[in-house]
């Protein structure tokens, strides 16, 4: 996109907002606040493993709820999360 070759780039937004965190020069380029996709995340397991569930579903409600959170957001995504990742995280801190 900085050379010219690309008028828009669509992607995860993670990883969208990972490339422009490292990125020194941002003039022209902006991330859309529209959702144009959506790319769910999951961790395998082995079917009928509920103790691992739980203890993987425990530990990152604990992770979400933790203060540092925000700041783990803030380094990595540099800049205010979107509405839906903040409801994202709320709806995984819930305890068990």
């Amino acid at each position: 996109m900085k050379s010219g070759n690309l008028a828009a780039y669509f992607a995860d937004r993670g990883v969208l907002q990972h490339l422009l965190s490292k990125m020194a020069d941002l003039a022209g380029l902006q991330l859309s606040d529209r959702f144009l996709s959506f790319e769910p995340y999951g961790l395998a397991l082995r079917r009928g493993d509920n103790d691992f569930r739980l203890a993987i579903d425990t530990a990152l409600s604990e992770i979400y709820r933790a203060p540092i959170m925000a700041l783990i957001l803030q380094r990595h995504f540099k800049g205010k999360p979107s509405a839906a990742l903040k409801t994202l995280f709320l709806i995984n801190a819930l305890p068990n």
